[in-house]
């Protein structure tokens, strides 16, 4: 009631502006403040109260400002910005929510701020050293804002930080962004990483898991634009590089390969759209043919939509086979009768050559007959001269 009836009515509407939800989440243990520390995203100077559940900005007037969960910080960021002439290197630390946070009227998915290396401020350790998370060390509070800010995430929240890769990528002036424009907003600053791309001005991440492809448009003697192809169909373009960062971004583009999983995809998709033309593009007759084929010993099923087509080719197939059959037949019955004559002819000047051990002619075999004779004449000529043999009698 006192605090009420002493505050202004702008005070009475900042202190009104806590909802429950934020008042509930803020209640986790304080365990570091840091004060005055300029942000990009949201824009203005706030003091910090680094809590075990959030980090929650604290305007002027003592009203929180936003309030952001660690449970929504999704990607971890430190990059130097380039310096141009500036001797003073500037340093950019980024944190990527994964749900847009209220700051007063509008929004924000980015928690971002920049500092300057000669910029170091103390933090003021309010926890004891048994609350601090297990991964902190509060032996270094003494560092720039957004390091130290950084530092507390990477605790909290046990998540890796994206730097450069000079391997990657590093433009001409060994920086680790170029200068480009997006749509309105002029002089931004693109910074080409592993994990995706990362434009600040207006602040947009680009992951690299939702491009599709790359490509160079608007090709002059001095600059050219940089598009993006998303996987929503969206395209996202940057404009105004300078055209000797061109063979650079070439080369973390193929680096990076973008949408290979995409193509990958596409080329498997056009695998089977293509299998699946090529079956309805076949003539009506293939898959009929096919399916009769297959269906050989089904054809006397009378269940079959085929069977008096299929019929009627038999009996054709079968009167063409019994024709063929008889002509064989009869040409195998002439070679038969000719194989047989042959066969007896051979037989029979085998066994003359049995009979007379070797082959002859016939007027051979005529003298032979008359010498044949002639010995016979002689042999019972010879038999008939020849005196009687007396016949022994017994012995007394």
């Amino acid at each position: 009631q006192e605090l009420t009836a002493s505050a202004s009515p702008k005070k009475l509407e900042n202190l009104r502006a806590d909802t429950p939800s934020t008042v509930e989440q803020d209640k986790s243990a304080l365990l570091a403040k840091l004060p005055s520390v300029s942000f990009l995203a949201p824009r203005g100077k706030f003091d910090v109260e680094v809590r075990r559940a959030s980090i929650r900005l604290i305007g002027k007037q003592g009203e929180t400002a936003c309030s952001v969960p660690v449970s929504s910080v999704s990607r971890l960021m430190k990059l130097p910005v380039p310096s141009g002439s500036q001797k003073v290197k500037t340093i950019i630390c980024a944190a990527l929510l994964s749900e847009a946070v209220p700051v007063g009227k509008s929004s924000t998915k980015f928690l971002a701020l920049q500092s300057k290396e000669t910029d170091k401020v103390l933090a003021e350790l309010v926890a004891p050293q048994h609350l601090l998370p297990e991964r902190f060390d509060g032996s270094d509070l003494q560092d720039i804002p957004c390091v130290l800010l950084l530092k507390f995430l990477q605790s909290l929240c046990n998540l890796a930080v994206d730097q450069q890769d000079p391997n990657l990528f590093c433009s001409i002036a060994n920086d680790a962004a170029v200068k480009c424009n997006i749509k309105s907003i002029h002089d931004g600053f693109l910074f080409p990483l592993r994990a995706g791309l990362f434009f600040i001005q207006k602040f947009q991440w680009i992951d690299k898991s939702d491009i599709q492809s790359a490509e160079f448009d608007c090709i002059t003697n001095r600059t050219v634009n940089l598009v993006f192809k998303l996987s929503n169909g969206e395209k996202c373009e940057f404009s105004m590089i300078a055209k000797d960062e061109q063979p650079r971004i070439q080369e973390y583009i193929k680096a990076a390969k973008f949408g290979a999983r995409e193509q990958a995809k596409d080329v498997q998709d056009d695998k089977v759209s293509k299998s699946k033309q090529e079956i309805a593009e076949k003539p009506p007759g293939t898959e009929a043919e096919q399916i009769r084929d297959e269906d050989e010993d089904d054809d006397d099923d009378e269940d079959d939509d085929n069977f008096e087509c299929s019929a009627s080719s038999d009996e054709e197939s079968d009167g063409y086979d019994a024709v063929e059959a008889m002509e064989d037949a009869e040409a195998t019955g002439d070679d038969s009768e000719t194989q047989s004559e042959d066969e007896d002819e051979d037989e029979d000047e085998e066994d003359e050559e049995k009979e007379g051990g070797e082959a002859v002619n016939p007027c051979q075999g005529v003298e032979v007959a008359e010498k044949r004779e002639r010995q016979d004449e002689t042999e019972e000529e010879e038999e008939e001269e020849k005196p009687p043999v007396p016949k022994r009698g017994k012995m007394a």
